[in-house]
């Protein structure tokens, strides 16, 4: 799942690949997703901005995805988009599959998110406890999920970085 970006440099264009990285941490037990961002959806009239596809095991792999989108400055027409928001909005967490109730193993999962990038990143917020089987798709809670993303932009490659951490939790 890569997506390209491009963006004009001392003149020329160059052509980035959107990158999504995982890792997990032995020391700390926290499995970290790290997406990098074109900064330029931050002015666009978009309404959501979808990371690609990731797995996260339970009984076995599950896909999610995170979303980013715009915090809402209207009802009117392009009231919703990152450009009326001048770049502030909130991350979700998106389980991709149809999970259910009845699943093996519930994917419940304990998560935090970060935003910054390559020199610097702000405390993750949470943790976030959700089931996924109830409902597909889990923000942090209201009164810490707004960012200001044009704060986390790296003006020297017009990209930011958003960190989901997923924490281990005991079986």
């Amino acid at each position: 799942g890569l997506g390209f970006r491009t963006y004009i440099k001392h003149g020329l264009a160059i052509c980035l690949v959107e990158v999504l990285q995982s890792a997990f941490s032995v020391a700390s037990c926290i499995y970290r997703v790290r997406w990098t961002v074109d900064a330029r959806k931050l002015v666009s009239m978009d309404r959501e901005h979808v990371s690609p596809a990731f797995d996260l095991s339970f009984a076995g792999p599950v896909k999610f995805k995170m979303v980013m989108r715009p915090k809402v400055m209207s009802d009117e027409k392009g009231g919703q988009s990152f450009k009326k928001a001048r770049g502030r909005g909130k991350i979700l967490l998106r389980c991709v599959e149809d999970v259910d109730s009845q699943s093996v193993a519930k994917p419940v999962v304990t998560f935090r998110i970060a935003v910054g990038n390559s020199h610097k990143q702000s405390l993750p917020r949470g943790p976030v406890r959700h089931d996924f089987s109830d409902k597909p798709i889990c923000g942090l809670l209201e009164d810490i999920q707004q960012w200001d993303f044009t704060k986390a932009v790296d003006k020297s490659t017009h990209t930011f970085v958003v960190c989901l951490e997923v924490l281990s939790s005991p079986q």
